[in-house]
């Protein structure tokens, strides 16, 4: 039985139906929507944020103002645009490049960035109003926030009310094309390092990432939300310190493919003390492997993609050691899978180096035909270097 993810009382009651125990919530708007409350009423238990405390991503308002009440760290200037006779004068007279964000949820890709997407005020200000006349991201309008220069970097914890467990940091790549062009999408693909850590990403910049989320969870508790499930801080790396770019509710997609796969501790156990409010009895621990994910996409993808084309699968690709297969958005029709207009099927290497992750999984998508696309560069050595370089050249100014 099928039931969209916004019927967030029709899937309640056929968990009830079924004698669910445990409910592990993957997707971001039926959290947004009160899943997890609906769930508890019903004497389920749930490993995802309720309402209120999913607030933190279903409202960059409410995530940014949070941040700016209780004074933490890594918070960015910003500004909230609720009338359209407003815009044109908070965007002409922001000073210096700036980011347009939908308050609501856009599935990744409805931020705008100046001299990325729109380098006038113009293009500005048109996106602006499409942002009122389509309703992206709901009907609440925009922020404004300066813009920050580095590399961004996402940091996943599980969080149990009070106690916070941290995963690998991963490096996501959002953009569309090879080099960091194009569009925005809900993410192309992802690495993770052996170590937990990322080369360009100073070891006390990393500690100060950890504080802002601790002190997120603490400002939340103060304002008498309990939050529990997993905390996704996207930040920026800069010469000064880490940036919040946005807070998720979830494991990001496609950084949860690479920190579930990194884990050693069994993840029930994650989930049973997440909810009971004993993380720290619990020590997570996590193999020493690297990892490298990159989506395989229909043509077009981002712009104008193609539907429900065949996609041919060698079936040697399930005898490559190392190699992990996620079919995403496909439909399987008389028994070929064939893809939609979103992301078809995510394929995960890993490896004792990122180098050897990533040849696994580029050997995985060689026996993948079909009117597809995917980004080569994600894992590279070239793509690698060149996010130590930016942030040697930034550090350096």
């Amino acid at each position: 039985m099928q039931i969209e993810e916004s019927k967030i009382s029709e899937i309640a009651d056929d968990m009830e139906k079924n004698d669910i125990d445990i409910a592990i919530i993957g997707p971001e708007m039926p959290l947004v929507l009160g899943i997890t409350d609906e769930l508890e009423k019903k004497g389920i238990e749930v490993f995802g944020p309720n309402k209120k405390a999913a607030q933190i991503e279903g409202s960059k308002f409410f995530a940014r103002n949070l941040m700016a009440k209780y004074n933490i760290k890594g918070n960015i200037p910003y500004k909230k645009i609720e009338k359209k006779e407003d815009i044109e004068g908070a965007l002409r007279n922001w000073k210096g490049p700036f980011v347009i964000k939908p308050i609501g949820l856009t599935s990744g890709k409805g931020v705008k960035v100046w001299g990325d997407h729109f380098t006038t005020y113009n293009e500005a200000i048109k996106y602006g109003y499409e942002i009122f006349d389509g309703r992206i991201g709901g009907s609440e309008g925009f922020i404004i926030e300066n813009k920050v220069e580095g590399e961004e970097f996402t940091l996943q914890a599980a969080v149990d009310g009070k106690n916070l467990s941290f995963f690998p940091l991963v490096q996501d790549h959002k953009r569309l094309l090879e080099g960091d062009r194009g569009v925005n999408t809900g993410g192309m693909g992802s690495y993770s390092f052996s170590d937990g850590k990322l080369p360009f990403v100073k070891e006390n910049h990393y500690k100060e990432a950890v504080e802002i989320m601790k002190e997120t969870i603490n400002a939340l508790e103060k304002e008498g939300i309990k939050y529990k499930g997993i905390l996704y801080g996207s930040f920026m790396e800069t010469p000064t310190g880490p940036f919040l770019i946005e807070y998720n509710c979830r494991f990001g997609d496609p950084e949860g493919i690479n920190t579930l796969n990194s884990i050693k501790t069994d993840f029930i156990d994650i989930v049973k003390y997440t909810i009971q409010g004993k993380l720290n009895e619990l020590n997570i621990q996590f193999n020493n492997v690297s990892t490298v994910c990159k989506y395989i996409v229909p043509k077009g993808y981002g712009v104008n993609p193609v539907s429900n084309k065949p996609l041919q699968i060698d079936e040697e690709i399930y005898k490559i050691s190392n190699l992990k297969i996620y079919m995403a958005s496909v439909n399987e029709i008389n028994g070929v899978i064939h893809t939609t207009t979103s992301r078809a099927i995510a394929l995960l290497g890993t490896g004792n180096t990122i180098d050897e992750a990533e040849k696994v999984c580029q050997k995985g998508i060689e026996h993948i035909k079909g009117e597809i696309y995917y980004r080569k560069d994600i894992g590279t050595t070239e793509l690698i270097n060149k996010r130590i370089s930016h942030m040697e050249k930034l550090n350096n100014k």
